[in-house]
C-alpha cells in the first residue's frame, strides 16, 4: 500500500490505486508512532497527505516522532539510502500537519531519554552538526 511500508516490493500501480481508494475515508483514526524522522521531507508530506484520505470526518491522527527543538534539519540517510532523512521542529511539524488536510493540531515537546540527548551528534551532508533533539507527541483531526 505505501510501498516499502507495508510490502517487500511495491506493488503495481492500479492495485495500489484500488486498495486507496478503497481505504478512502474509511478510518476513524491512525496511530503514527515514531516514523517521521526516518523519512526525507517529501516522503513524510506524502504519507501525511496518504493518512489524512484515509480518514474519514473529524478523523484523528495520533502520533509521536524524534524531532529537533531548534529548527527544522536534515540528518544522516533513510534506511535506503535514497535521501536525506528530516527531524520536524515543533513549528514545522505543526504546518506539515496544518497545510495538509488537519485541523486542532496539538504537539507536545516529551523530554527523551538522557542516553538519547548525550549522543546528539549526528552526520548531516559532509559534516557533523549538533542538534537538540525532543520527542513530539501530536493529535490532529481531519478538517
Amino acid at each position: 500500500l505505501f510501498d516499502d511500508f507495508a510490502q517487500a516490493y511495491p506493488l503495481p500501480a492500479e492495485v495500489t490505486k484500488r486498495i486507496v481508494d478503497s481505504l478512502t475515508n474509511n478510518f476513524d483514526a491512525i496511530i503514527c508512532q515514531m516514523v517521521f524522522h526516518v523519512l526525507t521531507k517529501e516522503q513524510t508530506e506524502n504519507l501525511v497527505k496518504r493518512m489524512c484520505s484515509m480518514l474519514g470526518k473529524r478523523g484523528i491522527l495520533i502520533g509521536s516522532c524524534v524531532g529537533s527543538k531548534e529548527e527544522s534539519c536534515s540528518w544522516g540517510v533513510t534506511p535506503k539510502g535514497d535521501g536525506a532523512r528530516h527531524l520536524q521542529s515543533m513549528k514545522s511539524l505543526f504546518e506539515l500537519l496544518s497545510e495538509n488536510g488537519f485541523e486542532g493540531v496539538e504537539i507536545k515537546e516529551i523530554q527523551i531519554n538522557p542516553e538519547m540527548a548525550r549522543n546528539s551528534e549526528i552526520q548531516v551532508g559532509e559534516g557533523q552538526k549538533e542538534i537538540k533533539k525532543c520527542r513530539f507527541e501530536f493529535v490532529a483531526f481531519k478538517k
